[in-house]
């Protein structure tokens, strides 16, 4: 099993959104740490992803916090990595007992895998390289799914789009 990871809780500070009806779930620090290693593991078997020396940080945040970092402002974050930073999870996602709720947290270890293998750091163009690594996130996200017997699946599509104009050469 890999190095433990650093669980932290939200920031007392920063106000909650209003919380889902079951409201935030509680996650216990081993139980974390289980589930980070075998979809650690589900991203080698599906990806070929070499398994990391080490897991990242994971925080469980109110959707208000994850929203004021990435999103400026309301949006459907639900969870997000950044190198400095760590994984962030909406602490109202029930990743100990939904599938779907599991593909979140993998999605975002799929980021932290891509960064430490530094797969996508020789392309060129910001939008283009965050474009193939959300579109690998994806992929990897909806095999896991699939292989999970749960039929929900997550798109991304539309993103190319976005990235025109600054990365035109690698987009068309």
């Amino acid at each position: 099993m890999l190095p433990r990871p650093q669980l932290l809780r939200c920031d007392p500070s920063v106000p909650s959104a209003p919380a889902s009806e079951s409201g935030p779930q509680a996650v216990d620090p081993n139980d974390l740490y289980i589930l980070m290693n075998e979809l650690v593991a589900a991203i080698h078997a599906l990806a070929g992803y070499p398994v990391p020396a080490s897991l990242p940080s994971v925080q469980l945040a109110p959707l208000a916090q994850m929203q004021a970092i990435v999103c400026r402002g309301p949006c459907g974050v639900r969870g997000f990595y950044t190198p400095e930073r760590g994984v962030f999870i909406n602490e109202s996602l029930d990743i100990k007992r939904n599938v779907v709720a599991r593909s979140v947290l993998l999605h975002e270890l799929v980021h932290y895998v891509q960064h430490v293998s530094g797969k996508f750091d020789g392309l060129h163009g910001d939008c283009y390289r965050w474009f193939m690594r959300e579109r690998e996130a994806y992929d990897i996200q909806n095999a896991y799914l699939r292989d999970n017997r749960e039929s929900t699946r997550f798109h991304f599509e539309s993103v190319p789009v976005m990235c025109r104009g600054e990365d035109d050469d690698e987009t068309n």
